[in-house]
């Protein structure tokens, strides 16, 4: 999927090299679960809780082998802090439709895509199944620009495995990869039936601490440090040795930390260019363009004239909606001249004036993480 060509009138958000927050209207922290349910409701259903799921789909509370997956992932989601999320169940070929829900999802409020049941080995994928599959996702995500894939490593991987793993698919994704993420490892999780333990793909759990990470500090906050609930062990104990070739890779680790528990350690996309590797910065412009395709919708509703004054009134709203995010701190900068700019004059929109097309250039300099914390101690030798 790509984005629209310039035929229809409308906002077109193209990016350069260098670049939601709480309450955006952009749908940032609502999640889409995609895959097979043993009774399907047709088309998508925006559910907001485990208890109206369980009501939808009864069923699912007394699944039998993987078919627990699904059902476990969207109850690790709502105890995580997800609000809101979409079921796109799938009953027919699983392929054909992922595309089909894709299809439908891209007309919505989203801002994370997963696919808890995608490694069940009853759906009869094979790797290149599930490849497409992967890539169909992330597609989907990079096309429309203002969601995230949030991927699982196959089950029982070692950590040199997983590191493989996202090196491959980090190379099919190619361009999509800024707009996908892969954690590893897999969770173990209370059942669905009182005494049991389930070993399930952390996507789930991973969106609902996106949500709750939102809610309480903003999408410009990067999704890690935090504590994931409702989880009862981890399918690999990883050591500091361990998880720093993954680290390197992309993938999102979660780790068994003293007193916090089990933890996610990392926020990295599986992108290579450095622009994009951090999750919070790639989704905080995500949720900066959706701000400002929605201010500036109103110039293709209302069909204005391209003059002095239409540019410096657009040039007046997308600066406006920079102005919010900086305050949030969500931008870098101790004044606004630091954090953005914002063309729409001659310069980009040079005489004759292409009167079909209103060209609004935006630089953005986003807050970037600090992963890395060097503490240098040394003994300070005195005469006696």
């Amino acid at each position: 999927m790509t984005n629209p060509g310039l035929y229809a009138p409308g906002v077109r958000i193209t990016e350069g090299p260098v670049g939601g927050r709480p309450g955006s209207g952009t749908g940032v922290s609502v999640a889409a679960f995609i895959g097979r349910l043993s009774e399907a409701v047709a088309g998508l259903t925006l559910v907001h809780s485990w208890s109206e799921f369980q009501t939808l789909y009864p069923q699912t509370s007394t699944p039998s082998g993987p078919a627990r997956w699904f059902p476990l992932a969207v109850r690790g989601f709502f105890a995580n802090g997800g609000r809101a999320c979409y079921i796109a169940p799938i009953s027919g070929d699983y392929l054909e439709q992922v595309e089909e829900h894709l299809d439908a999802l891209a007309a919505e409020e989203v801002g994370m895509i997963v696919v808890p049941d995608l490694f069940d080995p009853e759906l009869g994928l094979d790797e290149e199944g599930q490849t497409s599959v992967r890539t169909a996702v992330a597609e989907h995500c990079s096309g429309l620009g203002n969601r995230m894939a949030i991927l699982d490593t196959p089950k029982a991987l070692i950590p040199g495995a997983a590191q493989g793993f996202a090196e491959q698919v980090a190379e099919e994704l190619d361009d999509s990869a800024p707009f996908a993420t892969l954690y590893y490892p897999w969770l173990t999780v209370p059942g669905l039936t009182a005494g049991t333990t389930e070993e399930i793909p952390p996507c789930g759990h991973i969106a609902g601490a996106w949500a709750r990470n939102d809610a309480l500090r903003g999408v410009h906050k990067a999704p890690a440090n935090l504590t994931l609930l409702e989880v009862l062990g981890l399918a690999w104990d990883l050591i500091d040795d361990e998880h720093a070739p993954l680290h390197v890779a992309g993938v999102d680790c979660v780790r068994l930390l003293p007193g916090k528990g089990r933890t996610i350690w990392g926020a990295r996309t599986l992108s290579s260019d450095p622009h994009w590797w951090q999750i919070n910065v790639r989704r905080v412009v995500n949720a900066i363009t959706e701000d400002i395709r929605a201010t500036t919708r109103w110039v293709t509703a209302r069909q204005e004239l391209h003059t002095q004054e239409l540019r410096g009134i657009v040039t007046n709203d997308v600066t406006a909606v920079l102005m919010d995010w900086w305050r949030r701190g969500a931008l870098k900068g101790t004044k606004p001249s630091e954090a953005f700019k914002v063309t729409c004059d001659v310069s980009n929109n040079p005489s004759p004036l292409d009167f079909d097309t209103l060209h609004v250039d935006v630089e953005v300099a986003p807050v970037h993480p600090a992963e890395f914390i060097t503490i240098r101690v040394s003994q300070i030798r005195t005469q006696n």
